[in-house]
């Protein structure tokens, strides 16, 4: 069986304040149902980078794309952001996203919000500690 990718630019958004520092939030509409896209706006970077190679951004007011990683009826949404490759480990470095059915808001969306928010610390702490084992 082929499966087609298909990466949607939703044009029909609204951008949503989460209440959480760097984050942004929007509700879309992704092939008829409403999704909540909530992604990081902090600017991050592998920790090889120097500087030929700056931080990645996904800018609070542009909306990322959304991607059906499902092959079956039942769409499983990811956010695809601004991302780069780093030149000398080969990670992929992009803000963190989360995508969920329906338009959040209040509680349900700060939750979403802060669970971006962790894995954002998680990432760059992870990062430091290997800046760090670098040095040593």
């Amino acid at each position: 069986m082929t499966r087609t990718t298909r990466i949607l630019s939703a044009t029909d958004f609204t951008l949503v304040d989460t209440g959480i520092p760097l984050t942004a939030a929007a509700h879309a509409m992704a092939d008829g149902e409403p999704v909540t896209i909530v992604w990081s706006t902090l600017p991050i970077a592998c920790t090889h980078w120097t500087d030929s190679q700056g931080p990645v951004h996904q800018p609070a007011d542009r909306m990322p794309a959304l991607f059906n990683s499902s092959s079956s009826t039942n769409p499983v949404w990811h956010a695809v952001t601004e991302e780069a490759q780093c030149n000398i480990c080969g990670r992929l470095i992009a803000p963190w996203t989360d995508v969920r059915h329906g338009h959040l808001t209040g509680t349900r969306l700060a939750e979403a919000a802060h669970v971006v928010v962790l894995l954002t610390n998680q990432d760059r702490e992870a990062g430091r500690i290997r800046a760090v084992g670098y040095g040593t």
